[in-house]
């Protein structure tokens, strides 16, 4: 099974989800050979192992953030960038930089609430008072609100739409934002 939503993750979309200094140190791990061992179970998740222990599971539609890592890093950490990119490097590279432009209103409303769970009926009551959402297409589509700008980086996941609120994702703001571009 080839997970094509790590496979679009480019070094922007990794930046984006994390910070330069992590997905440079990441992209010298991966180049160095920092994972010894990349296996990838029946349902899709990716686990990597590093030299220096830390074991890594990239499961289906889970953020990077939400990815388990036994480095006890908290949010996003090299080990989970570095597994990315050598998963990219094992089965195909990353996304061409010209991707194709895709629609985030094609998501449907199932999807929607199993990503965003209780965002949706947070979405529902903000919508209810009106907003505006502006919205970008693109290879790359974004939806600016009033109180936040949701950016899709990878084609037909939500998992990996980030939200520059504090909770970055699965939030009523991705509700909206999908909702906006429909």
């Amino acid at each position: 099974m080839t997970r094509a939503d790590l496979l679009a993750l480019t070094a922007e979309a990794l930046t984006r989800l994390a910070n330069v200094g992590l997905v440079k140190r990441a992209q010298k791990d991966a180049e160095a050979g920092a994972v010894t061992d990349l296996t990838v179970d029946a349902d899709g998740t990716v686990i990597a192992v590093s030299k220096d222990g830390a074991t890594t599971r990239l499961p289906p539609r889970a953020t990077l953030a939400a990815a388990p890592c036994t480095c006890g890093a908290t949010t996003v950490c090299r080990h989970r960038l570095t597994a990315v990119l050598a998963y990219q490097r094992q089965f195909g590279g990353a996304a061409a930089a010209a991707a194709a432009a895709w629609d985030p209103g094609a998501f449907t409303d199932a999807e929607v609430a199993a990503t965003c769970g209780a965002g949706v009926a947070i979405a529902d009551r903000l919508a209810a008072a009106g907003l505006t959402v502006t919205v970008e297409a693109g290879a790359a589509p974004v939806a600016r609100l009033p109180m936040a700008t949701v950016q899709f980086l990878v084609p037909g996941s939500l998992a990996f739409a980030k939200c520059d609120c504090s909770k970055g994702a699965g939030c009523e703001h991705v509700v909206l934002a999908v909702r906006g571009f429909r």
